[in-house]
């Protein structure tokens, strides 16, 4: 689910910001440094959930 909101965050920060944000206001829009602050953290949560992954699945289950 994090994979999904970090590739969501990184691809449509606008959009990801109007869900989150947007639609409560009135003829507003984002400013630039919020956006790249929704890219920069969508980058860090697909990176943590590949890490994730990876560790999750190299593991030996017992």
């Amino acid at each position: 689910m994090l994979l999904i909101v970090g590739v969501f965050h990184l691809v449509a920060p606008r959009a990801a910001w109007y869900l989150h944000i947007g639609w409560k206001l009135r003829d507003a829009e984002p400013s630039d440094g919020y956006l790249m602050f929704l890219r920069v953290t969508g980058g860090a949560a697909c990176l943590f959930s590949l890490i994730f992954i990876i560790v999750a699945f190299a593991s030996p289950h017992t």
